[in-house]
């Protein structure tokens, strides 16, 4: 690494790993990723909210937001990229905010709240 990666501790969680997987496989399936709009920060974003009830920084994916604003409007980045990324159809209907309603369901059911 240029920079050596920096790791935060942040405690236990009552979700267990298998809980995790369970709960967010729903809404990670195979050929959704997509490079601007559900991506490796998309999950880990609702993965600490799962453990943690926690949101990743915002800066972490600060330029896959404009990005994705940018190509939204112009197919920026479609253009830059000479077609090499192209919006997955599968990623249309992602919404951290309906992952987290179902996270915040799943917790009250089981009495992590």
């Amino acid at each position: 690494y240029a920079n050596k990666p920096k790791i935060t501790k942040y405690g236990p969680s009552a979700v267990s790993g298998q809980q995790l997987v369970r709960l967010l496989q729903q809404f990670f399936q195979r050929d959704s990723y997509d490079l601007l709009r559900k991506n490796c920060n998309s999950f880990a974003d609702m993965a600490l909210y799962c453990l943690l009830d926690l949101r990743l920084n915002p800066n972490v994916c600060g330029l896959e937001k404009i990005g994705h604003a940018a190509d939204k409007k112009s197919h920026i980045i479609q253009l830059a990229t000479d077609g090499g990324y192209r919006p997955n159809p599968a990623a249309d209907s992602f919404s951290p905010e309906k992952v987290i309603h179902c996270i915040d369901d799943y917790k009250t059911q089981r009495g992590f709240r």
